[in-house]
C-alpha cells in the first residue's frame, strides 16, 4: 500500500518543479543547484503530473492562472505596493521597489496578445 506523502513535502516539490526552467538548466544542473537527486526530481515530477491528470474537472488545476490585481490608491505610482489576493485567503504584497520585477514576471508568463 502506497503511503501518502506529507502535504508540506508535496508543496515543496511542487514549488521546486514549477521553478525548473528547461531553457535555463538541464535537470542535472538544476538538481545540483538545489541539492536534490535527479531521480527524485523525475519521480516527483511524474507523481505530481499523474495526480493532476486524475483531478476531477473544476478541481485545483481549473483555477485561473491569474487573479485580478489591486494597486493601493492615494499614493504616487512609485510608492504603491502590489497586493495579490489568492484563493484560501493568501495575500502576497510586493513592495514598491520590486513592482517592476513583478510586472516583468507577469509579462513573461502571460501569453502573447493577451490584454493587460
Amino acid at each position: 500500500m502506497a503511503r501518502t506523502p506529507d502535504p508540506e513535502l508535496r508543496r515543496w516539490w511542487r514549488g521546486l518543479i514549477d521553478a525548473f526552467d528547461s531553457r535555463r538548466w538541464t535537470v542535472a544542473e538544476f538538481c545540483s543547484r538545489h541539492d536534490v537527486s535527479a531521480a527524485s526530481f523525475y519521480n516527483w515530477r511524474r507523481r505530481l503530473q499523474e495526480e493532476e491528470a486524475d483531478e476531477p474537472p473544476g478541481g485545483p488545476s481549473a483555477a485561473p492562472a491569474f487573479l485580478p490585481l489591486q494597486i493601493a490608491k492615494g499614493l504616487a505610482p512609485r510608492e504603491r505596493s502590489v497586493q495579490v489576493h489568492l484563493p484560501g485567503g493568501v495575500r502576497v504584497e510586493v513592495p514598491p521597489q520590486d513592482r517592476d520585477l513583478l510586472f516583468e514576471l507577469i509579462a513573461r508568463v502571460t501569453p502573447e496578445g493577451a490584454s493587460s
